[in-house]
């Protein structure tokens, strides 16, 4: 049995989250220089590496945090569900987006810079909610309930 908590898990999370944020500013510092065939290669290899990085991040939650929210009370089974939709939909645009470096494109990166720009805003927005709601499982976790309305 494991001796985990949320709240201890919040801190990894935390940490890693910090980490992809760097990585996504990286990228869009990037995105926004003018484009040119040089600037699109270092952009590329960014990309890869946060993907990279990106894609270790999900299977850690996948491994440890979802099995915590099955246990924090009678509504563990949805947002697990819910976390894992959502990494579905993330992987789908993380790829999508990776897709981009092996198109030739128009050589300048445009296509490319536009994307990264729209998927960091997208993952940027989903970490934030991310955050909120485990600040709000750490506190059901550590109190046994919330003020959060059920029906």
């Amino acid at each position: 049995m494991s001796t985990t908590r949320l709240c201890d898990l919040e801190q990894d999370i935390l940490a890693q989250h910090g980490e992809i944020r760097a990585r996504m500013r990286g990228l869009v510092c990037q995105a926004i220089r003018s484009p040119s065939a040089w600037q699109r290669r270092g952009m590329e290899i960014l990309l890869l590496r946060f993907i990279a990085i990106f894609e270790a991040h999900l299977a850690f939650e996948e491994r440890e945090l979802a099995p915590l929210l099955r246990g924090v009370d009678s509504w563990g089974d949805v947002r697990e569900s819910e976390l894992l939709a959502e990494h579905r939909d993330q992987r789908r645009l993380v790829e999508d987006v990776g897709a981009l470096v092996d198109e030739p494109g128009d050589g300048t990166g445009e296509a490319l810079a536009s994307a990264v720009k729209a998927l960091c805003s997208h993952l940027i927005e989903d970490m934030i909610h991310e955050e909120a709601a485990l600040v709000e499982l750490v506190r059901i976790e550590a109190y046994g309930h919330t003020d959060q309305m059920t029906g």
